[in-house]
């Protein structure tokens, strides 16, 4: 691979699974918060909100992984999920896995997007030493997490040559976040609400205005649709063509900037990758909410996820994978 095809397979493979994380923690600690009332009513006890069950779906987190803690206290899974090192998807790994990649095109990349992802991990590096301030409050920590990201995804559109290695890295982030997006859906619709006469009540609007202000959609939602309800939110998540966290728009842009890449039409395919994303946003654009409700909320995003899995395979397959050298053995006489 030259040095361009090099810096496109590093962008492209930090897809800010440490900024879902920060959503989901971000969301519960919220959720806890609106039950209590108050912010300072927060404690360290454990909650039946932190657990494997509640949390490890919205990240694709295998519960085994968590074998290496006795229990699965509060504390403990904030700190598997933030700062233990161990753990390939905790922030502190995605931090220091996207700085590594920094680095290693560091003379390709615009200074202060090197500078702010650097100044950051130690941050976060130092607080992982001192964790007392993140287990009792990780909202803030996850808040912070997330503005660092909104920031870095500035100075990346900003300074930031529009070429090749761009598309491949908002290509991933696109990705990434309609996959994000569509498991928090997905856990708060399926895993949240514990009883169906809990539906409208006081709980389940408490829980969709959290899982709101967990992806940064509170006032976007409030502008656009205005009174909280399933239907709206899942709706407005799922299939908004202006605002940039829904699936749809996600998904929208992620199509534009691998045709970006390749230079070929929208509409036309010329590998894999563009003819599955093609088609995923055909088939989102022409449905309703209330369809997508009717077969099932959870059964539609559990097939959404494993189609974009596919499409993250076909990019792989298309633009990275290396094809096994044919063996000279094997040719024909």
């Amino acid at each position: 691979l030259d040095l361009t095809c090099s810096t496109s397979l590093l962008v492209y493979s930090t897809k800010h699974p440490g900024v879902l994380t920060a959503a989901a923690l971000g969301g519960i600690y919220h959720q806890r918060v609106l039950d209590q009332g108050h912010p300072g009513q927060s404690s360290r006890n454990n909650s039946n909100l932190f657990t494997i069950e509640n949390i490890g779906p919205q990240i694709d987190m295998p519960a085994l992984e968590m074998i290496v803690y006795d229990d699965d206290t509060k504390d403990n899974i904030i700190r598997f999920l933030t700062i233990d090192s161990s753990y390939s998807n905790s922030i502190w790994s995605c931090l220091n896995m996207a700085r590594e990649n920094a680095r290693a095109v560091r003379d390709l990349i615009p200074l202060e997007m090197w500078e702010l992802t650097n100044v950051f991990f130690h941050r976060m590096d130092r607080e992982a030493r001192n964790p007392v301030e993140v287990f009792d409050n990780p909202y803030t920590f996850c808040d912070e997490v997330k503005k660092a990201s909104q920031a870095l995804s500035g100075v990346a559109d900003d300074s930031m040559d529009h070429d090749e290695a761009w598309h491949f890295f908002n290509l991933g982030r696109m990705l990434e976040r309609a996959d994000k997006t569509s498991r928090i859906l997905d856990v708060k619709y399926f895993v949240l609400l514990p009883d169906l006469q809990d539906v409208g009540a006081a709980v389940d609007v408490v829980q969709w205005t959290a899982l709101l202000k967990a992806t940064s959609s509170f006032q976007a939602y409030r502008h656009r649709i205005g009174k909280i309800t399933p239907l709206g939110v899942a709706g407005f998540m799922l299939m908004s063509h202006s605002f940039p966290r829904s699936v749809l728009y996600s998904l929208t842009e992620a199509q534009r900037m691998l045709h970006g890449i390749t230079g070929t039409r929208i509409g036309y395919f010329s590998n894999d990758a563009e003819k599955l994303l093609g088609q995923l946003c055909a088939e989102l654009s022409y449905h309703s909410i209330e369809e997508i409700m009717e077969q099932g909320l959870h059964e539609f995003t559990d097939r959404l996820q494993m189609k974009m899995n596919e499409i993250d395979n076909a990019v792989f397959k298309s633009f990275f994978a290396v094809m096994e050298p044919i063996d000279s053995g094997d040719e024909q006489q």
